[in-house]
């Protein structure tokens, strides 16, 4: 029949109380209880977490187990994973380890003299010094200065080299200053009606002495002239070829004016050519040799002005200091010179040597012409150029090609040649300056480039790899690679060396290597050129190192007994990992496969999983993750059985009385506690409340407990009449008188007696517990007592405010009777034992409006502080510790 659960049993479980099969049962607090008995059988699932709804199933023995699977879910929240056909895995990331910078492929391996990565490319290094010796000019040495004489020299000068030439201008003799005009000069024109008029001048701009002569003209034509002339005793001209005289012409009006000058000697007069005027003054030069005719006998000077178109308005024109002199003809040179030896053989392409120098003109001024003569020569001959200075300007690099030039071993010269002609009166100047003189051969030869390995940092998936570069003709670039598992290239995890083209995509198949190295090999027939390779990279796929997923919460609820066990499935292929960890709230504890939960306390679980891989190749798989617990089932089985005795059957005299409990169970045997019951018995003569049967009419009997849900527990009970007939009949009198007199002192006592007030409680309207006071002595060894009450009260309180009609105003709990009045702020429960007369319903009412007058406005304000509800204690022992309350009792009076 189970274990015993009722009245009386100490140490047993908790009671289960019923109703009186004639009660009327409240219908809100039924419906409650049915619905909570549904959600008993349910776990509570709930978030943050899992995106995927797990899956319950209902164990043989009762047990349940809750799996989160991970195959083609979607969990929000999660990180790092994604979820197929196989389960939950590492996402992967598809990535590239590049080289394309000049830091790149110096940081990848030491260069050596071989490889350089200037300009954002590996190639081979070139020699760039300078071969010249004292290239610079930061000093003298290395280099020959030679002069040709005369006023054209070579020079050092601060760092440069100097080819220089400087001439004083030519001697004078003065022919006329023209400080006195009158009475000298005298006016000559063509005869068509031109004029001249001579004057003297002291104007201030003139150019020498103390006068100059003023001359207005007039031309009639464009053929007509108009001048000035000047006879003088026969002189030699014939030492000097240049005639220098000082014109001034306006501003404007006299557009196509030229002058010339005309010799008159004793055999015979010739004009020179004519020379265009500009405005303003302006020295002239003539060419005498330009003039046919002998000059040892000269007799006369004429200076003409033609060549205008006619103009009406007369034209002023100035002159000043005629003289004579002879021009410098020269032609000179000056050369700078130096050496270089060239101790091997290189290639004959134009390109694989340089040649170059910076110029720069200083100074030109009165040259005839001024040129640069550059000469490269050697045993395979020499180059030449020649370059004309016609400006002052700036520096300007010069640069040859001379690899055909310099292809041979031996001993060559560089020469710079000075060269100036003049032909002037004038001071001349023709300064050059020769710097950075310059012999690159780059002597580029063929090597090996073998890169450190190369980290990723973890195992991948090489998928494939590209080289871009140049290969110029005559050169050769080749490019292999090779993948390993350790930073020591001399470990056999190596794979060998693998060739790829460059520009073409190489595919791999590389599976869980973490380093990656390159070899380049490079050569070239050209020591000027090299291959290039501009850019290599490698495209791999990995795993991501971690990812994590958390399932929904799994709250069973009040049905749960205990936790039982974790269980996954869960594969970790070699470098990978997986930790669990199961979480209530609080905090995460760490629990393995397989691990066991019994000592697990909490409410509630939620699994969090969290994925590692040290291979960036291989990912671990989760499929799923299940938690096994323990949990109440609904009621389906309730045992009857006596408190007195263990007896499969019972056996009672009329009127006798027998207190029966009962055991609920599960379909799986845990015991139950079954808040509400209805009690009835098949004897009609017999009655049966809260548990306790009286015997009735004598026969056979069924004594019932029924559930809200439906549930039926019987005990089957004989009833027997007792026997008088062999007593005598004066102690049957006498029996019959002492059971009056002991039935009248019973009614009177358990008026009295057997109706008690044990516990009374004042609720909130928010269901918050305000005071409990008691009659029990030891009312702290029944708290599960007065945990189930408190609830049971809690919701008839809650249904209480809910009808404003207030018929919610008894039930029965564990054998006990509860009345409920409502206040205007509170509730009050009062729980009795016995009979209840009808008077305690109007008693309580009467407590609570006391209740009400006294602590109304302390309820109101009341913030769950005890201290706010002094009084209230002592107040509700006065209905707790009498049979009947007394109204009136602890209000204050008023003063009359």
């Amino acid at each position: 029949m189970g274990r015993g659960l009722g009245p009386g049993t100490g140490g047993d479980p908790p009671a289960l109380g019923g109703n009186e099969e004639h009660a009327m049962r409240p219908k809100t607090p039924a419906l409650s209880i049915v619905v909570l008995g549904l959600l008993l059988a349910l776990p509570i699932l709930s978030g943050p977490g899992g995106g995927t709804d797990p899956v319950v199933v209902t164990n043989p023995d009762g047990t349940k187990t809750v799996t989160w699977s991970f195959v083609n879910g979607s969990y929000a929240g999660s990180s790092g994973l994604v979820f197929g056909a196989e389960g939950a895995r590492l996402d992967v990331q598809d990535e590239e380890l590049s080289l394309d910078t000049g830091s790149d492929f110096e940081a990848s391996g030491d260069l050596g003299l071989n490889f350089s990565a200037e300009g954002d490319r590996l190639e081979l290094r070139a020699n760039e010094s300078n071969r010249m010796p004292e290239g610079t000019f930061d000093t003298s040495a290395s280099w020959s200065y030679e002069t040709g004489g005369g006023n054209t020299t070579a020079s050092w000068d601060a760092g440069a080299g100097v080819l220089a030439h400087a001439s004083s201008a030519a001697p004078v003799s003065p022919f006329d200053t023209f400080d006195h005009v009158v009475g000298w000069w005298n006016s000559t024109t063509s005869g068509d009606g031109s004029t001249s008029i001579p004057r003297d001048s002291l104007a201030p701009d003139r150019k020498e002495g103390s006068g100059m002569m003023d001359l207005e003209i007039q031309l009639q034509s464009s053929t007509s002239y108009a001048g000035v002339w000047r006879s003088i005793s026969a002189q030699n001209w014939s030492v000097y070829d240049r005639l220098l005289v000082w014109i001034m012409a306006p501003s404007s009006g006299w557009e196509g004016l030229s002058t010339s000058v005309w010799l008159q000697t004793t055999g015979g007069a010739e004009l020179s050519p004519a020379v265009p005027l500009a405005a303003g003054w302006q020295e002239l030069v003539i060419d005498l040799d330009s003039i046919p005719i002998a000059r040892d006998a000269v007799v006369g000077v004429q200076l003409r002005f033609s060549d205008m178109p006619p103009f009406q308005q007369p034209i002023f024109l100035g002159a000043d200091w005629m003289r004579l002199s002879r021009s410098k003809d020269l032609s000179e040179w000056a050369s700078i010179s130096g050496s270089f030896e060239k101790d091997f053989d290189s290639s004959s392409d134009p390109w694989s040597a340089r040649f170059a120098f910076d110029w720069r003109t200083a100074s030109l001024a009165n040259v005839t012409s001024a040129s640069l003569l550059v000469n490269v020569s050697g045993l395979g001959g020499f180059r030449e150029v020649r370059y004309p200075a016609t400006q002052v300007g700036g520096w300007t690099r010069f640069l040859w090609p001379a690899g055909e030039l310099l292809a041979e071993r031996g001993t060559y010269r560089i020469a710079f040649e000075w060269d100036v002609t003049t032909d002037t009166v004038y001071a001349a100047s023709a300064d050059m300056r020769i710097d950075n003189v310059t012999i690159l051969i780059p002597d580029i030869r063929g090597a090996v480039f073998t890169s450190r390995p190369l980290d990723v940092p973890l195992p991948v998936t090489w998928l494939s790899a590209l080289g871009i570069g140049a290969v110029p003709p005559g050169t050769y670039l080749g490019l292999e690679i090779r993948f390993g598992n350790a930073s020591d290239d001399s470990d056999l995890s190596w794979t060998g060396f693998e060739g790829i083209l460059l520009g073409t995509p190489r595919s791999l198949s590389a599976l869980g290597l973490r380093y990656a190295q390159f070899r380049v090999t490079m050569d070239t027939s050209n020591s000027s050129e090299s291959p290039a390779l501009d850019s290599l990279s490698f495209a791999y796929r990995r795993h991501v190192a971690s990812g994590q997923v958390d399932t929904s919460i799994l709250a069973p609820g009040p049905s749960l007994l205990g936790w039982r066990r974790f269980l996954v499935d869960f594969d970790a292929p070699a470098g990978g990992a997986g930790t669990f960890e199961l979480r209530d709230g609080i905090g995460p504890v760490s629990v393995l496969p397989g691990g066991d939960l019994s000592s697990f306390d909490m409410p509630s679980l939620q699994v969090r999983v969290t994925v590692r891989t040290a291979n960036g190749s291989v990912t671990p798989t989760i499929r799923s993750v299940s938690i096994l617990y323990e949990s109440l089932g609904p009621l389906v089985r309730m045992e009857l059985y006596s408190n007195r005795t263990s007896a499969g059957r019972l056996t009672l005299f009329a009127g006798e009385t027998e207190t029966f409990s009962v055991a609920a169970f599960d379909e799986y045997d845990h015991p139950l506690s079954v808040p509400f019951l209805s009690w009835s018995t098949t004897d009609d003569g017999g009655r049966v409340q809260n548990g306790v049967y009286r015997a009735g009419n004598a026969g056979t009997w069924y004594v019932n407990a029924t559930s809200l849900g439906g549930v039926t527990g019987s005990v089957l009970v004989t009833v027997r009449l007792r026997d008088f007939a062999a007593l005598p009949l004066e102690w049957i009198a006498l029996l019959a008188a002492g059971v009056s007199a002991v039935a009248y002192a019973a009614y009177v006592t358990a008026s009295r007696r057997l109706f008690a007030t044990d516990d009374v409680f004042v609720i909130a309207k928010d269901g918050r517990l305000m005071m409990h006071n008691t009659r029990r002595l030891r009312a702290d060894r029944d708290e599960d007592v007065f945990a189930g009450m408190l609830t049971a009260i809690n919701a008839f309180v809650r249904d209480s405010f809910r009808e404003e009609n207030g018929s919610l105003r008894r039930f029965e709990f564990e054998g006990k009777t509860v009345l409920l009045e409502r206040g205007a702020h509170v509730v009050v429960a009062a729980i009795h034992t016995g009979r209840v007369p009808g008077w305690a319903a109007a008693d309580l009412r009467a407590f609570v409006r006391d209740l009400e007058a006294r602590f109304g406005a302390a309820f109101l304000e009341w913030n769950g502080s005890p201290e706010d509800l002094v009084g209230l204690k002592e107040f509700t022992g006065l209905f707790v510790s009498r049979t009947r309350y007394r109204a009136g009792n602890g209000i204050p009076r008023r003063a009359a």
